[in-house]
């Protein structure tokens, strides 16, 4: 289920597939927004909200769904959801440098990351009201 939502989130981050030839590459490393939300301050109010909305809404499920995969293990899955989101992140990003019409950004990122922190954090609260409800159920 984790691949398909990195599947989806994956093609919303590379379409239109409008692919570089490999002498444009130099070009489109100069394009990489370093700094971040950048992109936010001069584009429409309303396309960045998509925008930004959009990421973090494909991502929660990768962050829940991580973090459900660890849940019985003794591991800190907030630490390794984050760095699996991370990679993933940095990867579609790199991958963006393919893609004429697209531009990476560290803002991209840190919204991914965000969205993957908040489907684990929508996980843990899942988790203790099941618990909760299950204590309770034991006690009457």
């Amino acid at each position: 289920m984790a691949i398909l939502a990195v599947s989806l989130l994956s093609y919303f981050q590379l379409e239109p597939f409008d692919w570089i030839f490999r002498a444009e590459l130099p070009w489109k490393l100069h394009q990489i927004e370093w700094s971040p939300l950048a992109s936010y301050y001069w584009s429409d109010p309303r396309s960045a909200l998509w925008d930004f909305l959009k990421k973090i809404h494909l991502s929660i499920p990768i962050g829940y769904l991580l973090n459900a995969r660890w849940a019985d293990s003794g591991h800190d899955r907030k630490t390794q959801t984050i760095v699996i989101l991370t990679i993933i992140a940095v990867a579609l990003e790199a991958s963006q440098l393919m893609i004429r019409s697209r531009t990476p950004s560290v803002t991209d990122v840190m919204t991914i990351v965000i969205g993957g922190w908040l489907g684990g954090q929508i996980f843990r609260f899942y988790r203790s009201i099941f618990r909760l409800n299950e204590t309770v159920d034991d006690s009457v």
